[in-house]
């Protein structure tokens, strides 16, 4: 069985040789290499099990490949902190936007509410008054269709206070 671990690790340690020389070919330093051939994700991980399990010694250039293999990653994952940051902050702005628009259509709402009411009450004062005007008018109808009989009546209501009421019959 540790046989069979063993050339395991030797074959990984193989295709990590292979790689580092294939990144070190592509460039004639490090900052002119070409970083998708660099180990990521579990290549990358299988590697450092193995190392920190001391089953295989790095080479320098293989220590070279996995140092850049790992800082990629580690940039790669702050970039990723990064975005998820940004969205994070956009989500809060959005929420904040959403909860200013919430408030806006409240009080637009209570707005048109208030001038439901004041609409309802200046046409229940519009109705009122036109009904005191009716009344009014019919009033004075009343009073003017009386009056030419008050008029008539009056020499008699005279005579009856000055007389008393019993002398006018």
């Amino acid at each position: 069985h540790w046989l069979d671990m063993n050339r395991s690790s030797l074959r990984i340690q193989r295709r990590l040789t292979n790689a580092a020389v294939e990144w070190l070919r592509s460039g004639h330093d490090a900052d002119h290499r070409d970083v998708s051939l660099l180990y990521t994700g579990a290549r990358l991980a299988t590697a450092w099990e193995l190392v920190e399990k001391n089953e295989i010694a790095l080479s320098e250039l293989e220590q070279a490949f996995i140092a850049a293999s790992t800082a990629k990653a580690e940039e790669g994952l702050r970039q990723l902190e990064q975005q998820r940051q940004e969205r994070l902050e956009q989500a809060e702005r959005l929420l904040q936007a959403e909860k200013a628009a919430a408030r806006h259509y409240r009080l637009v709402v209570r707005t048109i509410a208030g001038v439901v009411v004041i609409c309802a009450v200046a046409i229940n004062l519009a109705r009122w008054i036109w009904h005191v005007r009716e009344v009014e008018e019919r009033a004075r109808a009343k009073v003017s269709s009386l009056l030419p009989v008050a008029i008539e009546n009056v020499p008699r209501v005279i005579h009856e206070i000055q007389c008393g009421p019993r002398a006018s019959v």
